[in-house]
């Protein structure tokens, strides 16, 4: 329990840049709370058709709003088998607090779920740079500021959605990973068992990367009988079991029909070329002015292409600083391991078409690999080459803020 506890508790070093980090979470979730205050206070039976009509941001879905405000397993149970449960509690909260104060404050406690997702996200991003890939402080800020000036990391830590809670076990995996490789130890049974249920319990396709973590450690131990079936074939019948009970019994008709008819989740006719151009490498990084944040399945195009040069330009610099950074690392199990994450991702998307409409709103699930594949450049870089790097990373993450932020922010002040 006391290393458990360590794991959550701030170092000397990590403080102020982790408050700083804090700030920027807490005052985008404030703007989100005060946007939709009007609609999402009252107390009402019909908390669904309250959230689903007035919620607009991007293609993120008000569920954990709904759940919270009156417990019911809304997710889409084969995908999320365990999540309604994991946050029962802040339903229960809510409840209490509803009777209490005659209002409802839903947004306020996903809003501290999220933020507390947000900031130990921040935090394991960090220590994976400083304590797995060995880069020293400021590098390490400098990158973890780079990744949470992404549009689609910074978006799920406001949204009511699963991603922002994803997002935190991916890199809580990824660190504890991270730590084994470095010190040559391997995954036990139970630790396998119990990081695959609470990821896949979130996304189920998430706990495919406890395994591909769980194979990267301990390499062909991975395959032995004992390891394969208790570790890897049983919990997986368990949950996908449950998950199918579960389907049978809480299947939830509740959500209008219009929900089904968007919910088109295999798409084979989108260009795969200007998808990622313009979406996998273009909003997930940085936003789109036209159509800002709007729907892909309601009232935005599929693609929506830049302005300005200048977009094209910062995607294809984070573009070639990520290919450069592959082949400086390409010798290190460690890249491996969250290339073979990426692989994942991107055959679901580009390959199988999951989601491929709006591909953006899953950049949670492998975003952050962009900036730990490019601190491989930082490893091998010295003197003004290195100086240059940072300069470079330090002119894209101020870019990504000014420019994602000033966005958000006028759409967080335009009228709900």
């Amino acid at each position: 329990m006391r290393k458990i506890l360590q794991l959550f508790s701030l170092k000397k070093e990590e403080r102020w840049p982790a408050a700083v980090m804090l700030m920027v979470l807490v005052f985008f979730n404030t703007l989100i709370i005060i946007h939709y205050h009007h609609y999402f206070s009252v107390v009402n039976r019909g908390y669904w058709s309250i959230f689903f009509n007035h919620f607009k941001l991007s293609g993120f879905d008000p569920y954990t709003y709904s759940i919270v405000s009156h417990w019911n397993p809304l997710y889409d149970i084969t995908r999320h088998p365990l999540l309604a449960y994991y946050v029962w509690p802040l339903s229960a909260i809510n409840q209490w607090l509803t009777e209490y104060f005659g209002y409802n404050p839903v947004q306020s406690l996903v809003a501290s779920f999220l933020i507390l997702s947000g900031f130990y996200s921040y935090l394991f991003l960090y220590r994976i740079l400083r304590e797995v890939l060995l880069l020293i402080r400021f590098d390490a800020i400098l990158l973890s500021y780079f990744c949470f000036s992404f549009a689609y990391i910074l978006l799920p830590l406001i949204a009511p959605d699963h991603f922002g809670i994803s997002f935190f076990c991916l890199l809580f995996v990824l660190y504890v990973t991270g730590i084994k490789i470095r010190n040559g130890t391997s995954f036990k049974v139970w630790q396998t068992i119990l990081l695959f249920i609470i990821t896949a319990g979130v996304t189920l396709s998430n706990g495919i990367k406890v395994f591909l973590a769980a194979f990267f450690t301990n390499g062909r131990r991975f395959f032995k009988p004992t390891f394969l079936i208790i570790a890897v074939i049983l919990p997986s019948i368990i949950i996908w079991a449950f998950a199918r009970w579960e389907y049978y019994n809480f299947h939830n008709t509740d959500k209008p029909d219009t929900e089904e008819n968007y919910m088109t989740w295999i798409d084979t006719s989108t260009p795969r070329i200007d998808n990622v151009v313009n979406n996998l490498l273009g909003e997930s990084i940085q936003l789109h002015q036209e159509n800002l944040l709007e729907d892909a399945l309601r009232t935005r195009p599929i693609i929506v292409k830049y302005r300005h040069g200048i977009n094209y330009i910062v995607e294809s610099s984070i573009v070639l600083l990520f290919i450069i950074g592959i082949y400086y690392g390409r010798k290190d199990r460690f890249l491996w391991l969250i290339l073979s994450w990426l692989s994942f991702d991107m055959f679901l998307h580009l390959v199988l078409g999951f989601g491929l409409n709006e591909v953006y709103i899953m950049g949670a699930h492998w975003l952050f690999i962009i900036p730990l594949t490019i601190s491989y450049l930082f490893i091998i870089s010295k003197h003004y080459i290195l100086r240059s790097l940072r300069l470079i990373l330090l002119l894209l993450t101020i870019w990504l803020y000014l420019w994602n932020g000033s966005l958000l922010i006028k759409y967080l002040f335009s009228p709900a």
